[in-house]
């Protein structure tokens, strides 16, 4: 191809037109070289450009190192175009030392020491100073001696350490008062709207035969506030409220009036802690309180059947107030509001005692072995590696966990972790995965050797 049209262009430049190369091409045996691929073929292709183009090569002027010139009380520095600046030896010295010593960058010292940033450029590089150079200029390095020197620094040090601890420590003082003034305001909203909560029970008829079993029933992951429709599930504050109705309903058709081991394991409300999640889910305060107001309703129906209630109520990721995960704890999290909202509302009764959590976790003694609840996220998960410190002496049977909204039975570390149905079922997420699960709540039945039976009380 090269060669046809190296003959097409040089027979056009000896005076040939396109029609008579046409024809000579053709009396050759090619007959595809019509008069129009043969004019395609004179055009000029964009490598030929490139082969012709000499590369053009731009020779900058080489930058100029700053010049100094000692003056009686310090340096003129002389740099760019005819610009120079006339600095002190004290401030040398001070902005040498907060280069190098207090590791400050050439923005924050310009402004320590008053001068624009390109003039302490232009300072530190006429003395070729980096950060791990000594901070002084040579006049006065050729005047001290190595200990002078060595002592200069130390104090400097020390002063800059002593003047970032002062900082450090109002900076920690400025973020616990915005935390407790935090703190004060949900406390004050949870308020008002728990104390209008009077809870009436359910009707519901227990049974009445006896046996001698300890009962838990595992609620998680309730999710109050989320709102979904979907062909997978519908959720919302309605259905949360009927949900309780059929959970207290069915718990007394299920089991005879007995002590009961509730174990809340978490993410009660849907909360605030992802854009996304708060796409779907209405304000946290109307959460808390729709949710406290369905616990009381359960526990009171419960209590009025004959019922004693040990609860363990413990939080989850999604309760936080904080959003960014390095900053959530369990003591800033909406679930402590449910707590305290049951706590104002049921610790009158003798019918009701609550297990205080540990570090989001909860104990939950029966015979002569105990269970441990958690949420089930990975901060509870990776403390569990530590469980025989933690636990040591408890005689821990088994790990009840939710978070995953699905049945999943696992070995960590030589014990069992249950994890469980969720009380609100499939989420926005969990259907995006694909792991959409039922709605319901475990009744667990131990003995003195362990877990005797269990079932799971449906609410869809």
């Amino acid at each position: 191809m090269n060669e046809l049209r190296k003959f097409c262009i040089d027979n056009h430049a000896a005076g040939c037109s396109v029609n008579e190369i046409s024809d000579m091409l053709v009396k050759k045996g090619f007959d595809e070289w019509t008069p129009r691929k043969v004019r395609n073929s004179l055009r000029p292709l964009a490598s030929d450009a490139k082969e012709q183009a000499e590369p053009i090569e731009k020779q900058g002027e080489t930058e100029r190192k700053p010049k100094y010139e000692k003056t009686e009380t310090g340096y003129v520095i002389y740099y760019g175009k005819n610009q120079k600046l006339v600095i002190s030896d004290d401030k040398i010295d001070e902005a040498f030392k907060l280069y190098c010593v207090a590791d400050l960058n050439l923005e924050e010292v310009a402004i320590k020491i008053g001068i624009t940033r390109a003039e302490f450029y232009a300072l530190k590089t006429a003395f070729s100073i980096v950060k791990t150079s000594l901070p002084f200029a040579p006049h006065r390095i050729d005047e001290m001696t190595v200990d002078e020197m060595a002592e200069q620094v130390r104090i400097a040090k020390k002063r800059y350490a002593l003047q970032k601890y002062e900082k450090n420590k109002h900076s920690d003082i400025e973020n616990e008062v915005k935390r407790l003034q935090k703190a004060d305001y949900w406390k004050d909203q949870f308020a008002a709207k728990i104390n209008a909560i009077d809870p009436r029970p359910y009707p519901a008829t227990p049974i009445t035969t006896e046996t001698d079993i300890e009962r838990v029933l595992v609620i998680t992951d309730i999710h109050g506030g989320l709102e979904i429709d979907s062909p997978w599930n519908v959720y919302n504050f309605d259905v949360m409220k009927h949900r309780f109705k059929v959970l207290a309903t069915r718990i007394c058709a299920t089991i005879q009036p007995c002590r009961l081991t509730i174990a809340s394991l978490g993410d009660a409300i849907h909360g605030r802690i992802k854009g996304s999640i708060q796409k779907h889910s209405v304000n946290v305060v109307d959460s808390v309180f729709k949710v406290t107001e369905g616990l009381s309703e359960l526990f009171i129906t419960l209590i009025n059947a004959g019922f004693s209630l040990r609860i363990a109520h413990v939080n989850g990721n999604h309760c936080s107030i904080e959003k960014a995960g390095e900053d959530r704890t369990d003591e800033e999290s909406f679930g402590r509001f449910i707590e305290w909202g049951l706590k104002a509302k049921f610790q009158q009764f003798k019918q009701v005692e609550f297990i205080e959590p540990v570090y989001s976790m909860a104990l939950v003694k029966i015979f002569d072995y105990s269970l441990l609840c958690c949420h089930g996220h990975q901060g509870d998960i990776k403390r569990l590696a530590e469980l025989e410190r933690m636990w040591r002496g408890e005689s821990v049977l088994e790990v009840l966990a939710g978070h995953l909204h699905h049945r999943k039975i696992e070995e960590f570390n030589g014990i069992t972790v249950f994890y469980h149905e969720s009380f609100c079922g499939a989420d926005q997420y969990a259907i995006s995965k694909g792991l959409g699960g039922g709605c319901g709540c475990r009744l667990i039945e131990y003995d003195r050797r362990g877990r005797a039976s269990e079932r799971l009380l449906r609410l869809d």
